[in-house]
């Protein structure tokens, strides 16, 4: 499935703020997993404008408030 994140740049630097985002997002998917029943989430990539990023590598759009994550991810029952 797909999550899009964000976060608050207030007080930040911008790869601090996307480094939240990030972790935000990958805590969202653990909880939805849990939630849909599943054991584990795999393939858990950066899918920004329909584009994949592996290997760790992800992008992050900064704003003037706020950044923005989008990654993509399966949940395994």
């Amino acid at each position: 499935f797909l999550l899009n994140r964000s976060s608050d740049l207030v007080g930040k630097s911008d790869s601090e703020a996307c480094e939240r985002a990030l972790i935000n997002a990958a805590r969202k998917f653990q909880q939805t997993a849990g939630k849909l029943g599943g054991r584990s989430v795999t393939g858990f990539h950066s899918y920004f404008d329909k584009q994949s990023l592996q290997g760790g590598q992800y992008d992050c759009q900064a704003g003037s408030f706020h950044v923005r994550v989008v990654m993509r991810a399966n949940v395994v029952r």
